[in-house]
């Protein structure tokens, strides 16, 4: 990045590999010890600044589960759930295969994230940077 510079995101967002339909491959996963989903999926749709991710599969109990979390990748903070109305994430592009996030409480980083897309386009990576990284090879 050029310091100073701004990204357009439209541009960013016109030009956006992530968005579409990602289905976890089970066997590359590493999943957390207490999240052994048996199926997962994460559709990602790009409008403008505004990112949807919907995710969907069967939990480790054999229940579907599914939810969508919207993000503004604009730099700013903005609650995203009412589970935890506390909480505030910031996401911004880093470039059109990379989308950042992190999460804040109390004024404190509680978590920050990446998901990336492969240069061949074809594997969705998430890196959570606040402990062992995690990779879903959807």
């Amino acid at each position: 990045r050029v310091a100073g510079a701004r990204l357009d995101y439209r541009k960013v967002a016109a030009m956006n590999t992530l968005a579409g339909k990602w289905i976890a491959n089970l066997e590359k996963s590493h999943r957390h010890a207490n999240h052994q989903f048996q199926s997962a999926s994460l559709s990602i749709d790009v409008s403008g600044n505004r990112v949807s991710l919907t995710h969907s599969g069967i939990n480790m109990s054999g229940k579907y589960e599914s939810g969508t979390t919207v993000l503004h990748a604009d730099g700013q903070a903005y609650a995203v759930s009412t589970e935890a109305p506390d909480v505030v994430v910031i996401t911004r592009w880093n470039g059109p295969q990379a989308l950042e996030t992190e999460a804040h409480k109390d004024g404190r980083v509680v978590g920050r994230g990446t998901y990336v897309v492969s240069d061949d386009g074809t594997t969705l990576e998430r890196e959570p940077r606040t402990r062992k990284r995690a990779t879903h090879g959807c």
